[in-house]
């Protein structure tokens, strides 16, 4: 069994998008296999991915893969804090002695195996604190929790996202930089403008 798991929150409805974004195309392939293959290098068979609005359609890019844990959050319309402990629950189910979880969305195009590992890292050198990305002075995702916080997570409601737990003077956060973490493909203009500057670069 591994220690840790990875939770990819894919539950959204993209409205702002106005498609599904977990299927717009990066570097040839779904931003949500991008997210998950980065996953996967680290954590092959902890990886969970919760799904909820277009679920069918999300699902296709998935039933593929044997090694991905798919979870169905039908309370995804309620927000951010159900996927989370839909996650949450599905991860413990799979293994109830995981050191930490790590807490992922899938609309960051520049996330990649090595700030997965850097929390990893940041973690075993550091057990029970709260590891987090750093980008542009803010704490954000992908964050790792120690088990300690599990509880917390669980208590998470509506709109409520790990940002909570992250901004509690009463908890220990640790911060890891994620260079480009801010930037994320919420928009049809996010995604043209990374497209763009993907283009120059290539």
């Amino acid at each position: 069994m591994e220690d840790y798991a990875i939770i990819i929150l894919a539950a959204g409805s993209s409205r702002r998008m106005g498609q599904p974004k977990q299927l717009l195309r990066i570097q040839g392939k779904t931003l949500l296999r991008h997210t998950i293959d980065e996953a996967k290098i680290l954590l092959p068979s902890s990886v969970f991915v919760v799904v909820g609005a277009n679920a069918d359609v999300v699902n296709s890019e998935l039933s593929h893969d044997p090694n991905i844990h798919i979870c169905y959050n039908a309370l995804w319309h309620e927000g951010m804090a159900s996927s989370i402990k839909t996650g949450l629950t599905s991860a413990l189910a799979h293994n109830a002695v995981i050191k930490g979880c790590l807490i992922s969305v899938c609309d960051q195009p520049f996330l990649t195996r090595e700030i997965y590992a850097g929390l990893i890292a940041a973690h075993k050198k550091n057990p029970g604190r709260i590891i987090a990305s750093l980008y542009r002075d803010v704490a954000g995702v992908p964050v790792l929790f120690d088990s300690d916080y599990f509880q917390h997570l669980m208590t998470l409601n509506g709109q409520q996202g790990a940002k909570k737990l992250l901004n509690s003077p009463a908890f220990k956060t640790l911060h890891v930089p994620f260079p480009n973490g801010h930037i994320d493909l919420d928009t049809p203009e996010d995604y043209k403008r990374y497209l763009s500057q993907a283009a120059k670069k290539g």
